[in-house]
């Protein structure tokens, strides 16, 4: 993607003014009426990643078959995968998640916490899970340290 325009911001040129209003959200990096394909595209332009590895990320997280879907047709599981996928494309170690079954039901929970206990299995990441719900964490971690 060398360039596009996104609510009158020329991605190309405006790389940071694009960021800024894109990070301001609950889920950072989301556009809502954009595919998920082109959402993770133009996160990895504006991290300056490559973009070649969408299609394994997607395949990791369960979103293959939704990759032409917009983000406003996502159920609350479903955005939580598209966030999870961001930080694998940024490819950090630790993947830091802030109360990611937060307002899920509990197929939804169960299904995170299958999705996070398989990354950190095959993909060898481990992730940090802020939380004020000790439930929560007791649900998602291995190890939990109250600070």
């Amino acid at each position: 993607m060398e360039q596009g325009i996104i609510k009158g911001v020329y991605i190309y040129n405006d790389r940071k003014q694009v960021k800024n209003r894109m990070e301001n959200r609950k889920y950072p990096f989301v556009i809502r009426f954009l595919s998920t394909y082109v959402n993770l595209k133009i996160f990895c332009f504006l991290k300056c990643k490559k973009a070649y590895d969408i299609e394994h990320i997607l395949k990791i997280v369960g979103l293959e078959k939704f990759k032409r879907t917009r983000l406003s047709k996502y159920t609350p599981e479903m955005m939580v995968k598209i966030h999870i996928a961001e930080k694998l494309l940024n490819d950090t170690s630790p993947i830091e998640l802030v109360k990611p079954i937060c307002g899920l039901d509990q197929q939804g929970r169960i299904e995170i916490k299958n999705l996070i206990n398989e990354i950190s299995a095959q993909e060898k990441k481990n992730f940090i899970v802020y939380s004020s719900d000790i439930e929560e964490l007791k649900f998602i971690c291995n190890d939990i340290d109250i600070q």
